[in-house]
């Protein structure tokens, strides 16, 4: 094998890793926004949750760790939408938040 399949190969395995990631992290948080919406007696909206931000930032021990912001919609009387938000640093849940009406 020369250098450039070594780098193909190399850059490959990067994007599945990448891709596998991003499907946890979103499966987790749509697990989480759903667990936090029933237990506040709110409805989750739409069933999903979106990706608004990722960034690479310093973890607790100092390694570099993906920081995941999640948006998802909820409603408290089935008439307003309201947005609430799951940040995840790495595999770990972060921070959850439920805001104000859009």
């Amino acid at each position: 094998m020369t250098f450039s399949y070594l780098l193909l190969i190399l850059l490959f395995s990067l994007i599945g890793w990448y891709w596998y990631s991003s499907l946890q992290a979103n499966e987790l948080a749509t697990r989480v926004a759903k667990q936090t919406c029933k237990s506040q007696n709110l409805q989750f909206l739409d069933g999903t949750v979106v990706i608004q931000s990722i960034r690479p930032v310093r973890g607790p021990t100092g390694s570099i760790n993906l920081k995941r912001t999640f948006q998802f919609e909820y409603s408290s009387d089935y008439d307003s939408r309201k947005m609430g938000f799951v940040i995840m640093l790495g595999r770990h849940i972060d921070t959850i938040g439920l805001a104000d009406e859009l």
